[in-house]
């Protein structure tokens, strides 16, 4: 079965995977270095058959883990943040998609994601630098987390010393913006990190006009949670002349390396497509052009959400807001990219109501495709349509 009817799946069965998530009766297990769901009987949630299925046995693991490889992150955030919090034991912290892994040598620094994953755990678990153990320990001591390779940390029950432990120590307290004073190491007492602690976000007003997705990459903010928004048509995918037929295609050629250069650049970041269209005929679209949908945390649909009776009166700001809900951690900042200024109003003026910095991009990328198929169609070169739409805007004008 192909990726993109697996995916049809998953998104049938969203609602019931966020809600037996958020109660707990769905957990997430590892197996072999891979994570997977069970329900709260230890059955695996897999697709069998074409259908998506709870089956208990255990012979169905490798399903039940490629399973979780389809998810979208923010179900793999929900499923690490909700395991954590039943079962404190369980390695790492309620960031994403991170299972035990083995631990990297004690001579390496942390990464800019363990730091994230780090104060997470300070946060919500007690953890603390514990200078008499010269470990990363819970409040009672009980265990310790250790830097994996997975890019977070594995828990253990044997306390042993980080030989590298002052260095860390260290660098976690500069990336926080704070000193460490003799005892008062436990960094549950550190303050969050505040904007001066982070790169400043980019100065408002807003709607840049832009011809590359990838003018998104310098504004996208690391530190601040960043949702970052494409449209489908006319952004990602347009319809363009091929050897005199009209055929969808990739506007950029290069959207893949773009969105990793994204992500490289701010891990914390969510990216995701929100389109007039339907979701089904987006992820067509997308794997017709070459994008993969793994390249996104989530397709969200107007159209859908209208359909479905879910909001009759559904548009891009507010389909924006009911996905903002139900994030694992609320954004800061909001980068939405959309070839309609209609679009950008709708985003920012939602922006505002939830007071979530906002930085909108006009995108003229796709204006070339939309000439040559208005030209094919009308049986002229792409200049004369032009020449023709110029006349038809100066004649409008009083």
């Amino acid at each position: 079965m192909d990726n993109l009817l697996n995916s049809v799946l998953i998104d049938s069965v969203r609602p019931q995977l966020r809600d037996k998530l958020d109660s707990g009766e769905y957990q997430c297990r590892n197996s072999g270095g891979r994570p997977y769901l069970t329900d709260s009987e230890g059955s695996v949630l897999c697709i069998h058959n074409g259908e998506f299925s709870v089956i208990r046995d255990q012979s169905f693991i490798d399903k039940a883990q490629n399973f979780y490889d389809l998810l979208p992150p923010v179900f793999k955030t929900l499923a690490q943040r909700k395991i954590m919090e039943s079962n404190p034991q369980i390695a790492g912290a309620s960031l994403p998609a991170r299972c035990s892994g083995s631990t990297t040598p004690d001579s390496a620094l942390l990464t800019q994601t363990q730091c994230q994953l780090l104060k997470a755990m300070v946060e919500e678990k007690g953890v603390f630098f514990n200078l008499e153990d010269r470990a990363i320990t819970t409040l009672d001591e009980s265990t310790c987390y250790r830097p994996d390779d997975l890019n977070g940390f594995t828990a253990s029950k044997d306390i042993r010393p980080l030989a590298n432990f002052a260095a860390i120590e260290k660098q976690y307290t500069q990336w926080a913006g704070v000193d460490a004073h003799g005892n008062a190491t436990a960094v549950q007492s550190l303050p969050q990190p505040t904007s001066s602690c982070r790169p400043p976000l980019p100065p408002q007003p807003q709607k840049k006009d832009v011809k590359s997705i990838g003018a998104v990459i310098d504004y996208v903010t690391p530190g601040y949670h960043p949702l970052v928004i494409f449209d489908a048509d006319d952004t990602l995918v347009a319809r363009d002349v091929i050897n005199g037929e009209a055929i969808v295609v990739a506007v950029e050629k290069d959207t893949a390396a773009t969105l990793k250069r994204l992500k490289e650049k701010a891990p914390d970041a969510q990216i995701i497509v929100l389109t007039q269209a339907t979701a089904k005929a987006t992820r067509e679209k997308l794997q017709k052009t070459g994008i993969s949908e793994q390249l996104f945390d989530s397709i969200e649909s107007v159209n859908d959400k209208i359909e479905s009776g879910a909001d009759k009166k559904a548009t891009k700001g507010t389909v924006m807001q009911q996905y903002i809900r139900q994030m694992a951690d609320r954004p800061e900042q909001v980068c939405f990219v959309d070839d309609m200024d209609v679009m950008l109003d709708d985003v920012e003026a939602t922006c505002a109501k939830l007071q979530i910095h906002c930085t909108t991009f006009l995108y003229t990328g796709a204006e070339e495709h939309r000439d040559r198929v208005c030209a094919n169609v009308l049986g002229v070169s792409v200049e004369e349509f032009k020449r023709q739409q110029k006349m038809m805007q100066s004649d409008s004008r009083p």
